[in-house]
């Protein structure tokens, strides 16, 4: 047998060995132990899939249960039927779903106000707490 030039090592390590001279015989079971070795790996790796897309629709569905608990800490003084309202959430509509509701219609009417109040209250004026919201609602009566 002739050994490889220096070269041909140094370039190519894996061509320049010879092939080596070995029959693989397999055992009599060992097909039906591959084909239930296949089976399990399908089953792990469904079980994987599953578990992932499961907590991935956990995650969303919490995070957007959260935000909208968050939302309605929160409340604005807008218009409501020609007069004054206060309301709890926030002045947005995720598609048909609204964010706000109705906390409280006040006696104080649109026509009442000056012009400028009028238009920051059809655009919604945003309070940090229902006190805030309160206190928007009293300024606007005097």
């Amino acid at each position: 047998m002739r050994r490889p030039a220096l070269p041909a090592l140094l370039l190519h390590p894996l061509r320049a060995l010879p092939p080596a001279d070995e029959h693989f015989e397999p055992e009599e079971d060992y097909l039906e132990e591959l084909i239930r070795e296949d089976r399990r790996r399908l089953i792990r790796r469904r079980v994987a899939w599953s578990l992932s897309v499961m907590i991935i629709i956990s995650a969303l569905v919490g995070a957007t249960f959260a935000a909208y608990e968050w939302t309605q800490t929160r409340y604005f003084v807008g218009e409501s039927n020609g007069f004054v309202a206060i309301y709890q959430g926030v002045p947005e509509n995720v598609g048909p779903l609204s964010l706000s509701t109705l906390y409280e219609e006040t006696d104080v009417t649109l026509e009442s106000l000056q012009l400028f109040e009028q238009e920051r209250i059809s655009d919604s004026l945003p309070a940090e707490s229902l006190e805030d919201a309160l206190d928007i609602v009293d300024r606007l009566r005097r």
